[in-house]
């Protein structure tokens, strides 16, 4: 079994670290003042958060969808009754 792999840039693992490494480099360079950086990574970290939450809520959407177009649609039936009504009841008068 040959498993093909591929060149490290092109891993999801490469981005997400040179994505973490982006904003200290930024400040080691001068390009952002390190007074900014703490408040930069409250922002992103509540921009991932939503991220994070609105891709979860559309991948339950769209499981939910498949699985419910994969039922077939019930029948409805009647309440049961409770009480009788007054005309269905059997009266000896």
């Amino acid at each position: 079994m040959t498993t093909m792999q591929k060149p490290g840039w092109k891993t999801s693992e490469f981005w997400l670290a040179a994505f973490n490494q982006l904003l200290p480099v930024l400040v080691f360079i001068g390009i952002v003042p390190a007074a900014d950086a703490q408040s930069l990574v409250a922002m992103w970290a509540q921009i991932v958060a939503g991220a994070v939450a609105s891709v979860s809520f559309v991948a339950y959407v769209i499981q939910r969808y498949q699985i419910k177009a994969m039922q077939p649609i019930p029948v409805a039936s009647p309440p049961p009754m409770m009480f009788r009504s007054p005309i269905d009841s059997d009266s000896d008068e």
